[in-house]
C-alpha cells in the first residue's frame, strides 16, 4: 500500500487523513477472480475513493467529516459539518455500493 501514497496518485487530497477502509471486491462474477483491494480515505473535506490496482482515485467532495465509526466491511457512521450540499449531523454509509456504483451513496440520519 505504501506505493500508493508515495507515487502521488492521489493528488486530490487536501487536508491532513484521518480515517481509512481497505475493501475487496472481486473482478468479476467466478470466485476464483483476482480480487481488487479498494481504499476509502477520509479528510475533512471529503472522502476519496482509490481502486489500488489501477491506481485511480476518485474525490467525493464536500463530505466534510469530522468523526467516523466503521460498523463492518459494507457500511459507516459519519459526523459531519455542514457543507453547501448537505446539513450537519450524522450519515451511514454504504461502503459497497459507492465502490459498485462510483457514486456518493451515504444517508442522512434524522429523528422525526
Amino acid at each position: 500500500m505504501n506505493e500508493i501514497l508515495e507515487d502521488s496518485v492521489i493528488p486530490d487530497i487536501k487536508g491532513k487523513i484521518h480515517s481509512g477502509l481497505l475493501r475487496e471486491k472481486a473482478k468479476g462474477p467466478g470466485k476464483d477472480e483476482k480480487k481488487v483491494p479498494w481504499l476509502i480515505l477520509f479528510d475533512k473535506g471529503a472522502f476519496y475513493k482509490i481502486n489500488t490496482d489501477t491506481k485511480a482515485c476518485k474525490a467525493f467532495k464536500s463530505q466534510k467529516c469530522i468523526g467516523i465509526c466503521f460498523l463492518d466491511k459494507n457500511y459507516c457512521y459519519t459526523l459531519n459539518h455542514k457543507s453547501a450540499k448537505t446539513s450537519s449531523g450524522f450519515k451511514v454509509y454504504d461502503i459497497r455500493t459507492v465502490i459498485e456504483k462510483d457514486s456518493d451513496f451515504s444517508y442522512p440520519l434524522v429523528s422525526t
